[in-house]
């Protein structure tokens, strides 16, 4: 879980940094939109909403260095994708990966000598050979592939399904009579999709006070027109 908010939660960012960027660069936002443009990718790609309301007076993404430094973020990006791919070759040439005895999760090279020779092989390059050469040299692949962090991760995603849906059940008995729909209905969806967050982020700016989940829960079975408001939004009505 702890590698998963460290590599999985970045990536989203670690992309429109430059995705942002490289959209100012070829003019395809004016200048007065800049920020609304940053912030339309934190809510695409990370579900993420500002705290508080921000307009053209503020450049909130100026305050990651790398934007008035100038320097490249993508490389932060790829390099999350790629130390898993460089992980799993590596798990191979130490005879100590199999796809289902020992998973990739599991893998430890610590102390192989074979894992540490491939590496070396292809750190030796430096940047005297192109990136798809050393690529190859270390893995055995030409091209960047996202599988082997998909496959080192897939534990832990079907955890999370499989407590998301006992979680489902548990509250499947918790109804309320207020307006004819199931409680569980409004937690499950709130607790489980980024959309909700958002939507909880705006009822609070509404009421003007931060709302706790069960508070916030509350606050929607008050009313039929919202729960409907609410379901219809969870189910893309």
């Amino acid at each position: 879980m702890d590698m998963a908010l460290e590599r999985i939660a970045f990536l989203p960012f670690g992309l429109i940094v430059d995705k942002w960027r490289w959209d100012v660069f070829a003019n395809r936002v004016d200048p007065d939109q800049w920020n609304a443009h940053y912030w339309n990718y934190r809510e695409k790609y990370q579900k993420l909403k500002s705290p508080m309301p921000r307009t053209q007076e503020d450049f909130d993404i100026g305050s990651k260095y790398h934007i008035p430094g100038d320097s490249q973020y993508m490389s932060y990006f790829f390099a999350h994708i790629l130390e898993f791919q460089l992980h799993k070759a590596l798990c191979k040439f130490s005879n100590n990966y199999d796809k289902h005895l020992m998973p990739l999760h599991k893998c430890d090279i610590y102390k192989s000598k074979a894992a540490g020779d491939r590496l070396k092989q292809g750190l030796k390059l430096g940047s005297s050979k192109n990136w798809k050469y050393v690529l190859q040299t270390i893995t055995g692949e030409k091209e960047l592939s996202g599988e082997p962090l998909l496959e080192y991760f897939q534990p832990l995603y079907d955890w999370l399904v499989q407590e998301n849906d006992r979680s489902g059940n548990i509250k499947h008995e918790r109804k309320t009579k207020s307006a004819g729909i199931a409680k569980k209905t409004i937690e499950h969806t709130f607790f489980g999709c980024c959309g909700w967050a958002m939507m909880k982020h705006e009822t609070e700016s509404n009421l003007g006070e931060v709302l706790g989940s069960e508070t916030f829960v509350g606050e929607m079975l008050k009313s039929k027109e919202i729960i409907t408001k609410y379901v219809a939004l969870y189910e893309g009505k």
